[in-house]
């Protein structure tokens, strides 16, 4: 399960401190594969640059070209980010800014090393949909599956089937995944996140001011967002690797605990901290509490491994949904949580079936 293209990536993404690494049996382009996917290119790119014997020209050339586009992307992220930033305040909608350029910004500086598939906006209130629709669609953002569902009632179906809305915008090919709510629930534990989005901080995004969440939420929530999507991506844990060795000197870690318990999402943050163990052998102090012995989280980290080596594509197959369903019912503490998330699923199907039928009532 473990190849030796997987353990060499974990290596190279560990930092300088790194030891020499054996190439001798290593499939270099699965190597470099598995670093396009990862969004790991900017470190796989300073190895390679490290060792011409074993990188061909060729492939040095197309990672560079490839952190190329990455570094423009990321620029024109963040000239968007401003832009809409300065647009929502000025129309004083409330919105939080979760990932994409400002995090980027945050845990690695100007360095353009984080690549990001979108920008991510959080409205603080979901009743300002429509007005955040109509801005990006005056901007640009010509392409949405919000577009889909033009009446109330199976517009309400797909708020209760997705918690973000998707945007594209085919002139600067920037895309914009609006999240209307923090948390994967619906009904029965919507009340986990109702207080989440209180007491925002303000972080300057070169000139622009940007609300964002206090860092024991922040950290929180992407430990969330990470075991949700079962660690696929290596991207999302260096995150949270960088967040910590940033901030865990003034993080309160008594207050992520309380945080988490509120959310009911104890096990993501045991997830992700025994995954940055095991990876990279990090230990951030965090406290007796934060002492892993639970089975149910070893487990969980087995089946985040085995995502994280496993070919494209497996997650849309047969055995990777089953294996995915499985997971998450391990992930998700009480039974409620667990009925919220298969209603939501329920929802997704109703929803498409609504596509199929041209989004109008049969």
């Amino acid at each position: 399960m473990n190849g030796p293209e997987i353990t060499a990536l974990l290596k190279i993404v560990r930092g300088s401190d790194t030891p020499d690494i054996s190439l001798s049996d290593i499939d270099i382009q699965q190597l470099i594969r598995f670093s396009y996917r990862h969004k790991v290119v900017y470190q796989m790119l300073l190895f390679a640059q490290k060792h011409p014997e074993v990188f061909s020209g060729g492939q040095v050339t197309k990672l560079s070209n490839r952190n190329r586009e990455v570094a423009q992307r990321s620029l024109t992220q963040l000239n968007e980010m401003k832009k809409i930033a300065g647009i929502l305040s000025e129309k004083k909608i409330p919105f939080v800014c979760i990932k994409g350029p400002q995090l980027s910004r945050m845990l690695y500086g100007r360095e353009a090393i984080k690549e990001s598939v979108d920008l991510d906006i959080m409205l603080v209130d979901s009743n300002h949909l429509r007005k955040v629709h109509e801005i990006f669609t005056r901007l640009g953002y010509t392409e949405s599956n919000l577009n889909d569902f033009p009446d109330s009632w199976h517009r309400k179906i797909f708020l209760i089937a997705k918690r973000e809305v998707h945007y594209f915008n085919k002139e600067n090919r920037c895309a914009i995944d609006l999240h209307i709510r923090p948390g994967a629930n619906t009904y029965l534990t919507a009340k986990n996140f109702s207080g989440f989005l209180g007491g925002l901080t303000t972080y300057d995004l070169e000139g622009t001011p940007i609300n964002v969440l206090p860092d024991e939420a922040y950290f929180v929530y992407l430990c969330y967002h990470g075991a949700l999507h079962q660690f696929m991506r290596l991207a999302w844990l260096l995150d949270i690797r960088a967040f910590l060795q940033q901030k865990s000197k003034t993080l309160d870690f008594n207050k992520v605990i309380k945080i988490a318990r509120i959310l009911n999402v104890e096990r993501s943050v045991y997830l992700a901290l025994l995954l940055l163990e095991h990876y990279f052998g990090d230990d951030f102090n965090a406290g007796p509490q934060f002492i892993i012995r639970s089975k149910r989280i070893q487990k969980l980290a087995v089946r985040c491994h085995a995502m994280l080596c496993s070919e494209p594509g497996y997650a849309l197959s047969i055995k990777g949904r089953i294996g995915k369903v499985i997971y998450i019912m391990m992930l998700i503490k009480g039974f409620r949580g667990k009925i919220d998330w298969f209603y939501g699923i329920f929802m997704r199907q109703v929803m498409g079936m609504v596509t199929a039928g041209g989004g109008h009532p049969t």
